[in-house]
């Protein structure tokens, strides 16, 4: 029997892995809180945009020295490859607003290349959001977020993203950024 959509929402804050996540330990850093995560790879609140820009883009859990389990992929020569591009932009990135303004300027800097995906985008966009204060106030639809919200029944055809309003009412005492979470890891579980 699947749990409540509360049981799930009390996981996750608790950080509690259900069963129905199916987690055999390939995601690493999946379960970590948002800020935790970014604050692993070094990244501050309010650091410099250019060194803000690094070690989002080199993905490097300061702890371990390892990479994070979503850019291991694309290994760490070619995530530095974005380093000079995104630097390219450093003043665009430090002027944004919102996430959105950055999610927008990276994504147009970094579609064009090879290997460069919505998971990338998205991890590197968030990283850099963090340093300047912002936070996503929509759930950007990328890889599991998808897949969570296609679970829930949720229409994400032809959508980028989907505003909190569009979830089920259990889940929206969460914040954008946790319902992305959320959806990713508990997508088995609906």
């Amino acid at each position: 029997m699947n749990p409540t959509l509360e049981d799930i929402v009390a996981a996750y804050r608790s950080g509690i892995r259900l069963p129905c996540c199916g987690w055999q330990g390939g995601c690493g850093g999946c379960f970590d809180t948002r800020e935790h995560d970014i604050e692993r790879l070094g990244i501050t609140v309010e650091m410099p945009i250019e060194d803000a820009i690094r070690l989002a883009t080199h993905s490097v859990h300061l702890d371990t020295g390892t990479m994070h389990p979503h850019q291991r992929r694309l290994g760490r020569s070619n995530v530095k490859n974005a380093t000079p591009l995104l630097l390219g932009v450093a003043k665009q990135l430090a002027s944004a607003m919102t996430f959105h303004e950055v999610l927008s300027t990276v994504s147009r800097v970094l579609s064009p290349i090879r290997g460069f995906g919505d998971v990338a985008i998205y991890d590197f966009s968030d990283r850099i959001s963090f340093a300047l204060g912002l936070s996503p106030s929509r759930v950007y639809l990328h890889a599991g977020v998808t897949v969570g919200a296609k679970a829930l029944g949720i229409n994400v055809s032809n959508k980028k993203f989907l505003e909190p309003s569009e979830l089920p009412k259990a889940l929206r005492v969460l914040s954008a950024a946790e319902l992305e979470d959320l959806l990713c890891i508990y997508k088995n579980c609906f």
